[in-house]
This record gives C-alpha cells, sequence and structure tokens, in this order.
C-alpha cells in the first residue's frame, strides 16, 4: 500500500511540472539538486523532502495535489493568474473597460 501511494505521488509530480512547464533540470534546481536525484522522485525511487516540496510549492507547484490527489481550491487556474496579470498592465481606462464588458456579460 505504501508502495502504491509512492508511485502517485511520484506520478503526480511529474504532472505538476509539466503543467508548470518545467524541466526535470529546473524542478531539480528548485531542490539544488543534480538531475539524478530529482529523477528518483519521479520514478518513485525516493519521496520528496519537505523542504523540497515547499520550495516547488513557491513555484506554483500545487502541494495539495501531489500528496493527496486534490487540486487546491487557490491554485485551481493559471490562466486566471495569467488573465489577471495582464489586465493589471492595462491602463486606468482599458481596465474599466474591461470591467464593464465583465459586467454585461455576467449580468
Amino acid at each position: 500500500m505504501i508502495e502504491q501511494k509512492q508511485k502517485s505521488i511520484s506520478k503526480r509530480l511529474m504532472e505538476e511540472r509539466k503543467r508548470l512547464g518545467l524541466s526535470q533540470e529546473d524542478m531539480a534546481a528548485l531542490g539544488g539538486y543534480k538531475i539524478g536525484a530529482y529523477h528518483k522522485y519521479e520514478t518513485a525511487k525516493k519521496l520528496p523532502e519537505l523542504g523540497y516540496l515547499l520550495a516547488a510549492q513557491d513555484k506554483g507547484l500545487d502541494l495539495l495535489y501531489v500528496i493527496h490527489g486534490r487540486r487546491s481550491s487557490n491554485d485551481n487556474n493559471a490562466e486566471l493568474d495569467a488573465l489577471m496579470q495582464k489586465i493589471e498592465e492595462l491602463k486606468e481606462k482599458e481596465r474599466a473597460a474591461v470591467s464593464a464588458l465583465i459586467d454585461a456579460l455576467s449580468g
């Protein structure tokens, strides 16, 4: 049973890496590891350390999903974050127009 859970965590860690658009090298660097050490995480040869997971979470990893298989409600949509970033970059008049459009579409 523990082995199956470890495999599930490894699989979800790889899914999260791909969702974030990161390479194995990028993920290894988050923990100051060489790729061989990180590869053990994705192949279920070793469980990730807590410090590593917390560092990866700071870069967008959904830690709840990796550990339990359930998506975090506050990290549910990278597209929404990207959209909010674009809106924040708009000028005040443009933001008002976007807000009016959203009000019209949702109203």
